[in-house]
């Protein structure tokens, strides 16, 4: 710890680090990254929540297992949600996302997903879970399995800066009945025929991907991910509108996999497959234009559940210190289920910007 706490003081004068404080919860969150800490790593008292780090992902499935998995080898299910990191510290439990910051929508809802017996047992253990589903305040896009509200998906153990087993973490989450992603092997970087007929069978139920995780000493495994060709298409979809924001390598790359994908699952697509694929390119982008002069903005609605009315006050305050979007609530109102329903609308600051620029007319230099 001798070692951390110079590393900690040299960040705190480079101005990496930032003070943070919600309620009585407090702590320190790394803004960048810094001599090996990854940005988002938390500090909390004198234990370093380390960040998730970011999984890799294979250009090509087969050639990616051939050059980079040496031995046995799990492929789990990739759930398409919001990644957090569940502590218990406090008497409570606390989620952080991957800047570093607490997430308070996670945090009112994980009572009806997480026993909290684990964190009794396992005091150290920082456990990785996925927040999916459609009502959820952070990407529109969900596993076509979750019809409504949100699921809660094991995925990790961390202790310190190393992973569990997958094995082992298999028996453990079984154990305490949490939600895990399917999964398949183990398999050999021999036989990648296999794999790609996991991938086969979660393109036809359009599962984002894979992930597939190899157990290695001292980090715990390896891993890289995936994506599904049909997936792939539909996040065009969903995020065609923001060309005005995102950069066009997003777009690029999507393209280049799906591409990749396709040939890998021996699939030629036809003429419906191209069409569908313009009209997930185009369709939103020309939407949000032909809407322009009534509504003048790029702006999606969402909903939520919470238990707490408070939630969505932090919530919107969690949401301010971005510069990409606004929230306000539009709606609320108590469910059959006694959730508090709320509808929600982001508005995309830098795309409606650059949207109003053009369609007032202006001038590019190409």
């Amino acid at each position: 710890m001798l070692f951390f706490a110079r590393l900690l003081e040299q960040a705190r004068q480079a101005g990496v680090v930032e003070e943070m404080r919600e309620g009585e919860v407090r702590w320190l969150r790394f803004q960048d990254d810094f001599k090996g800490l990854d940005r988002g790593t938390v500090v909390l008292d004198d234990r370093v929540v380390f960040a998730y780090p970011h999984i890799p992902r294979l250009t090509s499935l087969v050639g990616g297992i051939r050059r980079f998995l040496k031995g046995p080898f799990f492929v789990e299910e990739k759930i398409d949600g919001f990644n957090v990191r569940v502590v218990f510290h406090g008497g409570r439990l606390l989620a952080f996302t991957r800047g570093g910051y607490l997430c308070p929508f996670t945090m009112d809802r994980l009572p009806d997903f997480l026993r909290p017996e684990f964190f009794e047992d396992y005091r150290d253990a920082v456990l990785i879970v996925e927040v999916a589903g459609p009502e959820n305040p952070y990407i529109e896009v969900a596993p076509p399995n979750i019809p409504e509200d949100i699921q809660v998906y094991a995925l990790d153990v961390m202790e310190e800066d190393a992973f569990w087993d997958p094995a082992r973490r298999y028996e453990v989450f079984s154990a305490y009945g949490f939600q895990q992603p399917r999964r398949w092997g183990p398999f050999h970087p021999g036989a990648p025929a296999k794999v790609l007929e996991v991938l086969r069978l979660l393109d036809r139920e359009a599962i984002e991907g894979m992930v597939l995780k190899e157990p290695v000493a001292v980090m715990g495994h390896r891993a890289y991910k995936y994506y599904t060709p049909r997936a792939t298409l539909r996040d065009l979809a969903v995020d065609s509108d923001l060309l005005f924001e995102l950069p066009p390598e997003f777009f690029v790359s999507r393209v280049q996999r799906l591409a990749i994908a396709l040939a890998e699952l021996g699939k030629t697509p036809d003429d419906e497959f191209f069409r569908d694929l313009g009209r997930s390119l185009l369709e939103g982008l020309f939407t949000v234009i032909r809407q322009y002069p009534r509504r003048r903005s790029i702006a999606h609605r969402l909903s939520i559940r919470v238990h707490d009315e408070r939630t969505v006050e932090r919530l919107l305050q969690h949401f301010s210190r971005s510069r990409v979007v606004r929230v306000r609530v539009l709606d609320q109102r108590v469910g059959e289920d006694g959730l508090l329903h709320v509808t929600l609308e982001k508005t995309y600051v830098r795309a409606t910007s650059v949207l109003n620029d053009w369609m007032k007319g202006s001038t590019l230099i190409e």
